[in-house]
């Protein structure tokens, strides 16, 4: 079975709205008769279209600076900040694979950017821009 996720807000009385309601009971015919487990937690905020792109700007000066393409930038950039490591519980296989920086909340994102950012001045010697910093950078060979 696919578990699904929906969303919805809990009005002034306590009372919880799923917004697709419809979706919501429908699923819910699949575990007739069966026991089931709620989570609800509170949802997080997702980093803006801005702050993405912006990322892919210092993958892009990093890739043009090293000789690496954008995608081997930013795969580098993901096992270096965002390799896990886990140890299946019924095999104790160990599995390494890295995060998606998609799923990462504002502040997982944050520190990713605040580790790129001390990683590309330590070891490269770039000091990348900053939002609202109006900064021109350009290569020389």
């Amino acid at each position: 079975m696919i578990e699904l996720t929906f969303f919805g807000r809990v009005d002034e009385e306590g009372r919880l709205k799923i917004a697709d309601r419809k979706g919501f009971d429908s699923y819910l015919l699949n575990f007739c008769g069966q026991p089931v487990t709620v989570d609800i937690k509170k949802k997080k905020a997702k980093r803006s279209n801005q702050q993405n792109a912006f990322f892919h700007s210092w993958i892009t000066l990093l890739a043009e600076h090293t000789g690496y393409t954008k995608e081997e930038m930013k795969e580098i950039v993901k096992f270096k900040f965002l390799k896990v490591e886990e140890i299946h519980d019924q095999t104790g296989e160990t599995f390494i694979y890295t995060k998606s920086t998609a799923k990462l909340n504002k502040g997982e994102f944050s520190d990713l950017c605040t580790e790129v950012q001390n990683w590309a001045r330590d070891t490269f010697e770039i000091l990348l821009p900053l939002p609202g910093n109006n900064w021109e950078i350009t290569f020389t060979t």
